[in-house]
């Protein structure tokens, strides 16, 4: 029997759509379509094993998505008893955690005046079609329900994703629900006209009101000229107290404190994808944000590819349209002791010529590495495109012409910028290297530019009925700014973290990967596409991925059961570390934010197999998650001066072993926690480059003894 026929890939034989709310329950779309990703919901390796043409149908209620499931199949071949075979048991039972109980009433979505939750944002109409955007708080009963009911979602169509947390009633009315409906009157008088199109969720976040952050959100006024913009001479105002009983008398609302509100699950069905829908409710997300005086910035989580160019386009557009936005323009001229090569790059000077970039950053709210990138993106569509060559600027600051001028000292603005979020890694090569990697960095980041430019003609073009909206998608993938793809650690950024075994460089071996995303979010993800694989697929690492979500899977869905499938997971990685032939010598931990438990330490010490981990705080300080942000906030609450970052040794308590190597990073008055997160990661990727060498150096020392 050839088993190859009883295999079916889990994604393309899962079929949804969206049924109308009547009787006859008619589905919306001619063609069903296809989920990007089942290895959550089915199974990791996205395959089904031992059915002949299976078939997954998710059919969902197009106003309020409550789901409809069918699963059929022609014949089952009973595999749980073969070795090395997994099977998945193709039943309802398989969807029963993603899928929600039906509610004890939901006639009111079967009603022609059924209305989505909350307030209207915005109406609009694309080709002849209406829409409307909707927004509410994920604490109201009826989005709740509507969340509920499409959760599976996010999970079948965003890489990584996980639904976690969106249920904690303590954190819940921190988080609000876009909906983007299309809205179509239909022949059948009773039906509610909405379906949905889309949907994004938001996160409110506190954050630390320091001076500058409270002006920002207008808690604060500015110092007025007397105060020569001395920030001592202001008292932030303070709450009045009973005198008796000291309570606070002021009604405080913690949701209108200054915050960071981040763009977290955002997706537009696949029917209705190549419309300019997404950038529209991003747009309405994003006006609606900017508006309220407390949030002090709009990051999104974790954006593919295709959002960040989405976004790029609404960014720009958006900051086009802003006076002093408009007003920027590059420098053609700096004075001679600027150009000076023991002298700071003037960036600001060069991009702002002589406007405050930081305050118009603030005013826009728009997270700092993505304003840079637009104030770059749309200064080079200010040189015409016949002077951006490197060909022409030989001269550099002497050239004749002034865009050829303006051209160099762009490079010179960008370079400055990649050189900042890459030191680390730029300070440890040659300095022909360093010149060659920065060159190329920036050539890379002008052609992306350039793409994106082209892509603001075609979606103008689009706007004016001219054509499609789909060339204004990337039309490749971003490529890596610095990183040569035989470095190991350089590239290792805040969204790529990894376990990696590694040999004395006596025993040279090829290493294997296993993969860690960590999301800068409340909310852990694993990720079989991570990039750390790809690179290592590319430079034909084997790799090794084992997920922990299987084994949560078969446990019953507690504490006690979680510890268990920790403890079956753990043993069985130490198993699959110890069966590798030839056995590593070192397990090197990198922003892997599993905590291992006996089963995994026990087996791997008694194989004589060292382990050493990343930790972003000095030793004996801000042990476990969240230490870069609890070494800020004390910096700003306490008058902390310096933090840092260690490699030690891994035992059972978490971030306790001995340190290998340890580098200070000092707390800077005014820095944002994003800024200090970057420079800690710079430093990181630098250190764990050394610790490894230590580490490889004293077994080999050890061994030769």
């Amino acid at each position: 029997m050839d088993l190859d026929d009883w295999v079916t890939n889990s994604n393309e034989c899962f079929f949804l759509n969206l049924y109308r709310p009547t009787t006859e329950q008619q589905r919306v779309f001619d063609d069903s379509f296809n989920p990007s990703f089942t290895y959550t919901v089915v199974e990791e390796n996205e395959s089904i094993t031992g059915y002949k043409n299976p078939q997954i149908e998710l059919d969902f209620r197009a106003n309020d998505l409550k789901p409809k499931l069918k699963i059929q199949f022609d014949e089952k071949l009973e595999l749980k008893d073969v070795p090395d075979i997994s099977q998945v048991d193709l039943s309802p039972e398989l969807f029963r955690k993603y899928l929600p109980e039906p509610a004890a009433d939901d006639s009111d979505a079967l009603s022609q005046d059924w209305k989505p939750p909350g307030e209207r944002m915005t109406s609009f109409a694309i080709q002849g079609q209406q829409y409307e955007i909707w927004k509410s708080p994920l604490a109201d009963e009826t989005a709740r329900r509507i969340w509920k009911n499409m959760s599976i979602l996010v999970l079948l169509y965003i890489e990584g994703a996980t639904t976690e947390g969106l249920d904690d009633e303590e954190t819940l009315d921190r988080w609000s629900l876009y909906l983007l409906y299309e809205v179509t009157p239909l022949p059948d008088a009773a039906t509610s006209p909405y379906t949905l199109a889309g949907f994004s969720t938001s996160y409110r976040s506190w954050v630390f009101p320091t001076l500058e952050i409270l002006r920002a959100t207008k808690q604060l006024p500015s110092p007025p000229p007397e105060a020569n913009g001395d920030a001592t001479k202001y008292i932030p105002p303070r709450l009045t107290q009973d005198p008796e009983t000291f309570l606070i008398l002021d009604k405080l609302n913690r949701l209108e404190t200054p915050s960071r509100e981040r763009i977290s699950q955002f997706l537009i069905l696949p029917p209705y994808q190549g419309q300019s829908l997404g950038s529209r409710l991003y747009d309405t997300i994003f006006e609606d944000l900017v508006k309220k005086p407390f949030i002090f910035e709009i990051p999104v989580e974790d954006p593919s590819e295709a959002f960040d160019a989405m976004r790029d386009y609404s960014d720009i557009i958006y900051l086009r349209a802003l006076p002093s936005f408009q007003s920027l323009s590059i420098t053609s001229t700096l004075p001679p002791e600027s150009l000076r090569k023991d002298s700071p790059i003037p960036r600001n000077q060069i991009l702002g010529n002589g406007v405050d970039l930081e305050k118009l950053r603030r005013e826009t709210k728009i997270v700092y590495r993505q304003f840079y990138r637009m104030v770059e993106l749309h200064l080079l569509s200010t040189i015409p495109s016949s002077n951006r060559s490197r060909a022409r600027i030989t001269r550099k600051a002497k050239a004749s012409n002034e865009n050829d001028r303006k051209y160099y000292f762009w490079r010179l603005a960008l370079k400055h910028r990649i050189y900042g979020q890459n030191a680390d890694a730029l300070d440890q090569m040659e300095v022909s290297e360093k010149v060659e990697k920065l060159e190329a960095a920036v050539d890379n980041q002008q052609e992306e530019y350039e793409e994106r430019l082209e892509g603001l003609e075609k979606r103008a073009s689009f706007a004016a009925g001219e054509g499609s909206s789909n060339g204004a998608v990337a039309k490749s993938k971003r490529k890596r700014a610095i990183i040569d793809e035989e470095d190991d650690w350089e590239d290792m950024d805040d969204a790529s973290r990894s376990l990696s075994h590694v040999t004395t460089p006596e025993q040279p071996r090829r290493p294997h990967i296993r993969q860690w995303v960590e999301s800068p979010s409340p909310h852990r993800r694993l990720r079989k596409a991570a990039f750390g694989l790809e690179r290592a697929a590319k430079a034909s690492i084997p790799t090794t991925y084992h997920n922990l979500v299987p084994y949560k899977k078969k446990q019953a869905q507690t504490p006690e059961g979680t510890e268990i499938a920790r403890q079956q997971y753990d043993a069985d990685l130490a198993s699959i570390l110890l069966a590798l032939d030839p056995r590593p010598d070192l397990i090197v931990c990198a922003g892997w934010m599993h905590i291992v438990t006996p089963a995994f330490l026990t087996p791997i010490a008694k194989a004589n197999i060292k382990i050493i981990n990343l930790h972003p705080a000095l030793p004996g300080e801000f042990a476990g998650a969240g230490a870069i942000e609890r070494a800020w906030k004390a910096g700003k609450e306490e008058g902390l001066k310096r933090t840092g970052v260690m490699i030690h040794e891994v035992i059972a308590e978490v971030d306790a072993g001995e340190a290998i190597v340890t580098q200070e990073v000092d707390l800077r008055e005014g820095e944002s926690l994003d800024e200090l997160e970057e420079r800690i990661h710079g430093v990181e990727h630098g250190l764990i480059v050394e610790g490894t060498r230590r580490t490889l150096e004293g077994i080999g020392k050890a061994r030769a003894q």
